[in-house]
C-alpha cells in the first residue's frame, strides 16, 4: 500500500507540475489554481506513502533481526533472506524519496519565481497599455505642411480638426492612390470652425496653417 501511494504520488505530482507550468505560461489563472491543487494533492499522497513504507521497512527490520535463523527450515529461511533483501531495497528507496524531496523543492522555488516574473510581465503590460492609450487620447498638432502620411506621422483613426485660435486654414486629405477625401477651408471664428475627419493608414494629410487633430471614440 505504502508503495502504491508513493509512485502515485509521484505520477500525480508531475501532471500537475506539468500543467501548472503550461498554464502559467498560456496565463489561464482559473487552470493555474487546478493544477496547483493537483500538485499539493500528490505531493501529500507521496509523503503518506513514503512514511508508510519507513514504518513497514523499520517494522520488517525489527522482526528479521529478532529471529534465530539456526531452528528455521529452508524454505523459512529463503523467505528471511528474501524478507532482507526487500528492506534493502526499501532503504535504497527511501534514500531516492530524499533525493526527490530535495528535487521538489526545487521545482517549487522555480514555479514561485516563474510566478513572479509572470506578474512582473503583467504589471509591465497594464502599465504600456496604459500609456499607449493615454498617447491616443492626446491632441496631435500638425504645423503648416503637405504630405503627412496616416500610419507614419500619425495612427489612422477618427479626428475633430480645430484651427488654432484666429487662423483659418486650408484642409486637404488625399487617398494614397491620389483620390480627394476631404478639401474644405477652416476658420477658428469663421462658419466652418471645426471639422470631424475618419483617416486611413496611408491617406495624406495637407494643411495651410497649424491645427490640432483631436481624437474622437
Amino acid at each position: 500500500m505504502g508503495v502504491l501511494l508513493f509512485y502515485l504520488g509521484i505520477l500525480v505530482f508531475t501532471a500537475g507540475m506539468t500543467l501548472l507550468v503550461v498554464f502559467l505560461i498560456m496565463r489561464n489563472k482559473k487552470w493555474s489554481w487546478i493544477s496547483g491543487f493537483i500538485l499539493i494533492f500528490g505531493l501529500i499522497l507521496f509523503i503518506t506513502g513514503s512514511s508508510v513504507i519507513w514504518n513497514e521497512s523499520v517494522s520488517m527490520a525489527k522482526t528479521t533481526k529478532s529471529i534465530d535463523q539456526s531452528n528455521l527450515t529452508k524454505v523459512e529461511k529463503v523467505l528471511v533472506a528474501a524478507k532482507a533483501q526487500e528492506v534493502t531495497e526499501i532503504k535504497d528507496l527511501e534514500e531516492q524519496n530524499a533525493e526527490l524531496k530535495q528535487n521538489i523543492e526545487e521545482y517549487t522555488n522555480t514555479l514561485e519565481t516563474l510566478q513572479n516574473k509572470v506578474n512582473e510581465a503583467e504589471d509591465k503590460l497594464s502599465t504600456l497599455k496604459g500609456e499607449m492609450k493615454k498617447a491616443e487620447d492626446e491632441p496631435i498638432g500638425l504645423g503648416a505642411g503637405v504630405g503627412y502620411r496616416v500610419g507614419q506621422d500619425l495612427p489612422a483613426n477618427r479626428y475633430e480638426v480645430v484651427p488654432n485660435e484666429g487662423v483659418k486654414t486650408s484642409l486637404l486629405v488625399k487617398t494614397y492612390s491620389g483620390k480627394v477625401k476631404v478639401d474644405t477651408v477652416l476658420e477658428s471664428d469663421g462658419d466652418i470652425p471645426s471639422f470631424v475627419l475618419e483617416i486611413e493608414s496611408m491617406d495624406t494629410i495637407e494643411v495651410g496653417a497649424p491645427v490640432n487633430l483631436i481624437p474622437i471614440k
